[in-house]
């Protein structure tokens, strides 16, 4: 059987799961082509499409082909909205609340730029129609330049060749909106071993207690004269001071903070990537 059966996903806990079992099913499916079959889902926040994007990746990596099956028509509007799906439609959509899933090749040497200028039109345009834009100039420091650090820290440090895969969505009712941005590098584990390494060959850590490392102050993977380090700890003091939340999942590690609560745990899905999924409250910046 190559059909794969999706349910409703309603945080991102519940997608990393969900994509760690369909990285385990086309594993060990025998045919070159796997369904994702929808029937059973409802709703889906459009940003989480940026996983399944990175879920294609993977597939193709492996001379698999994902197909998209028996798509409810809200589902279907969302994946056409945020370029997850071709639409057949001539009719203009309404993209107002979108952040247009988009692939960053990282062999670009012009990708960095592109992903700052990418962030910036997006999210200022978000800000513009949430009523926040008295203050956008003071976001930007804060918000703008932590994703660029991830970004050019996923290139530099992740290694991540195969690409860096965004979305995002505004909430206008929730006042909020969330951002994730999906790199297909070597994940936090491994990049801090690498580091850490150099000086002390024994040194092992956790995926979850890696993703907690790049978060305390000191820490960092830089050396040397190489730039940067793993670009968290200023985006987190945003979120705290916005209230907001943060989702990190890096091969099979997990990491939140929201409502001044963290939570870290290892999942049973060794997923080869690493997602950050920022949720911004707009009435709180």
């Amino acid at each position: 059987m190559n059909r794969f059966f999706l349910k409703n996903i309603n945080s991102p806990k519940q997608a990393f799961a969900c994509l760690g079992d369909i990285y385990k099913f086309f594993l060990s499916c025998p045919y070159n082509e796997v369904i994702l079959d929808f029937s059973r889902v409802r709703w889906i926040e459009s940003h989480f499409s940026a996983l399944l994007f990175a879920i294609e990746i993977l597939c193709n990596d492996n001379d698999k082909k994902i197909v998209y099956d028996e798509l409810t028509s809200n589902v279907r509007d969302v994946f056409e909205r945020i370029g997850l799906l071709r639409s057949d439609s001539s009719c203009e959509r309404n993209v107002r609340n979108i952040i247009p899933l988009k692939f960053f090749n990282v062999e670009d040497e012009n990708s960095s730029r592109e992903f700052a200028k990418y962030t910036e039109i997006n999210f200022c345009r978000i800000l513009s129609i949430s009523e926040v834009s008295v203050v956008l100039e003071n976001i930007r420091d804060e918000i703008l330049d932590g994703m660029n650090e991830l970004f050019s820290n996923a290139e530099l440090h992740a290694k991540a060749e195969r690409g860096i895969v965004t979305a995002g969505q505004f909430f206008p009712k929730k006042k909020k909106f969330d951002f994730v941005i999906v790199d297909l590098g070597i994940g936090f584990q491994e990049c801090i071993q690498n580091s850490k390494r150099i000086d002390d060959p024994s040194f092992s850590i956790t995926p979850s207690a890696a993703i907690e490392w790049g978060f305390q102050d000191g820490n960092t993977t830089r050396r040397g004269d190489i730039p940067g380090g793993l670009g968290l700890k200023s985006l987190k003091s945003f979120i705290v001071k916005n209230r907001g939340a943060l989702s990190v999942f890096s091969h099979g590690g997990f990491w939140s903070y929201t409502k001044g609560t963290t939570e870290k745990v290892e999942m049973e899905c060794n997923l080869p990537l690493t997602v950050i999924v920022v949720e911004v409250k707009t009435d709180k910046i």
